[in-house]
């Protein structure tokens, strides 16, 4: 419960250096009496968990809903490989994801987001031919302030001279500035291009896969700042009308092309549908008793409690209760007993997902529970 401060210790210097300090007093390492703070590592949410270990349910049956689970963990393990260590359940999916349109796809929509910014050696070009013109000018506009108030013909042949060679100068940097903003222009053009051919052999299977295409291609046509065409208008607001969960991450990317914005919060147009798998769900809920390898949830749909009951090999562990967006809302301790009161307080109506684990058994299938009132 420590954590070792990884710099020598110098016995007998003033003050003496800490190497250790609980862990229960807070992040951090003191030395020499100075708080320094420990970098925080990245680590997989509980959606991401569910993501990896195939474990991530859909929500009402929408298997778009899967699929934006797995393209956003897959977005998360991409850019961190130290969330995907060699021989864990992460570097599985994140290996096997690779050839997949997923994979394909969401490396088009990164190479988008990137699509029109240079390189840092690329701008270190651009900023500094942009100062020596800026530098240059300045110093012309210097000399023709002196030219004004000299004096003598040789006084002003000298600055003419001088004018004349920093003119030399000032196109120069003008004609370097011109060709880092082709260079970063072709630079621009050769992804475009790679990112058309990219986009050009995914092959999607569902429909939610070919919208993400679709608007995918829509922006990449117009990256350079082209105002929308009719007909690519009406293709991204037919899918940004679409629901949520049947189109999954294109509703969003549809309606950013056209507002502007993101909004990655974004369900309405959802309602009609979610309602009526609601009421879909509750009745199959109420029909059929749920059992998950020896395990049994009751009431459900529930409204302030679930009572678990345990085959008797199963009965030491944990049980949390997640929303569909895979936020743990609740948490409680397996001590035992067969049959285990779970309660909570003022949790939204809606639907739910229970996960146990076992000491002796590890994880479970997550368990759907319908709360209302």
């Amino acid at each position: 419960n420590s954590v070792a401060l990884p710099y020598p210790r110098f016995v007998g210097t003033e003050p003496d250096m800490i190497w250790f300090k609980p862990s229960s007093v807070g992040p951090g390492v003191t030395y020499c009496g100075i708080e320094y703070p420990i970098p925080s590592i990245p680590k997989l949410s509980v959606k991401d968990s569910f993501v990896v270990d195939g474990l991530f349910p859909s929500y009402l049956g929408y298997a778009a809903s899967t699929w934006e689970a797995n393209l956003t963990t897959l977005d998360r393990l991409t850019d961190n490989p130290t969330l995907r260590p060699a021989g864990t359940a992460a570097a599985a999916f994140y290996n096997a994801q690779q050839n997949t349109a997923s994979a394909k796809l969401l490396s088009v929509s990164k190479g988008l987001a990137t699509l029109h910014t240079p390189t840092t050696d690329q701008t270190a070009a651009l900023e500094m031919a942009k100062n020596k013109y800026m530098d240059n000018v300045e110093k012309v506009n210097t000399l023709d302030s002196a030219l004004a108030v000299a004096q003598t013909p040789a006084a002003r042949l000298a600055i003419l001279n001088a004018r004349t060679s920093l003119m030399v100068s000032l196109q120069q940097a003008n004609d370097t500035y011109v060709a880092a903003s082709v260079t970063i222009a072709n630079s621009i053009n050769e992804k475009k291009q790679q990112l058309q051919t990219l986009l050009g052999s995914i092959v999607t299977t569902a429909p939610y896969e070919e919208d993400y295409k679709t608007v995918c291609s829509i922006a990449l046509q117009n990256s350079g700042g082209s105002q929308l065409s009719t007909a690519d208008q009406s293709v991204l607001l037919n899918i940004a009308h679409k629901c949520r969960f049947e189109s999954g991450l294109a509703v969003v990317m549809a309606r950013g092309n056209i507002t502007g914005e993101i909004n990655f919060d974004a369900y309405d147009n959802c309602k009609p549908k979610t309602e009526a798998a609601d009421a879909n769900e509750r009745n199959q809920m109420a029909a059929t008793p749920i059992a998950n390898e020896g395990i049994t949830v009751a009431p459900n749909p529930a409204q302030n409690n679930i009572i678990v009951g345990l085959s008797n090999i199963y009965t030491v562990g944990t049980a949390q209760l997640f929303s569909v967006s895979g936020t743990m809302v609740a948490s409680w301790r397996l001590d035992g007993t067969q049959r285990v009161n779970l309660t909570w307080e003022s949790l939204p109506i809606g639907l739910y997902f229970l996960k146990v684990n076992t000491d002796n058994a590890g994880n479970f299938t997550p368990i759907k529970v319908m709360i209302e009132k």
